[in-house]
């Protein structure tokens, strides 16, 4: 037996929407616990998220499709396949979902340091490298209000030399 438990989720409805099936370490990220959903509606489970009821539907249908969700502070990359019985009817739905939280977070940290590069190649001189540096900054905390400030030795005094929006 292996001690490996990928962080992943799998699920299969039958065709009414109720659960046959649901396993996987993924679910504990989420505050379930393996078959603890089974003989539920995931139209009742699933509520808060139209997104995922939608794609679940569509496997109900016939269609195969994916899609990226977040729920609380996980990103989850999910799969969503229909069920067919021998004689090729539908019968259900399967979904199998990633945790990829930190793979995107990763990613993002990628993207930030690309475009900090990008904006400081652009740069003429070091007065230029300050507003871009703080945009940058600004973008990482998404917020507006960064501002350089400095100190002036000779004076003791504090001034802001920018503010987010003022370049």
């Amino acid at each position: 037996t292996s001690n490996i438990k990928p962080p992943l989720a799998l699920w299969m409805v039958d065709k009414r929407g109720m659960f046959t099936l649901s396993e996987g370490e993924g679910l504990l990220k989420i505050g379930q616990k393996p078959g603890e959903v089974i003989g539920k509606s995931i139209y009742e489970v699933c509520a808060g998220f139209p997104q995922m009821l939608e794609k679940i539907y569509l496997a109900i249908e016939g269609q195969s499709s994916h899609g990226v969700i977040q729920i609380d502070d996980l990103v989850w990359n999910m799969y969503y396949n229909p069920i067919h019985a021998a004689d090729h009817s539908i019968v259900g739905a399967v979904s199998v979902a990633f945790d990829v939280t930190e793979w995107q977070k990763l990613y993002r940290a990628q993207e930030i340091m690309a475009s900090f590069a990008s904006g400081l190649r652009k740069a003429n001189d070091r007065s230029e490298m300050c507003p871009i540096i703080l945009n940058k900054i600004a973008d990482i905390f998404d917020s507006h209000l960064c501002a350089l400030i400095s100190l002036n030795t000779l004076t003791g005094e504090l001034t802001e030399e920018f503010m987010l929006g003022d370049w």
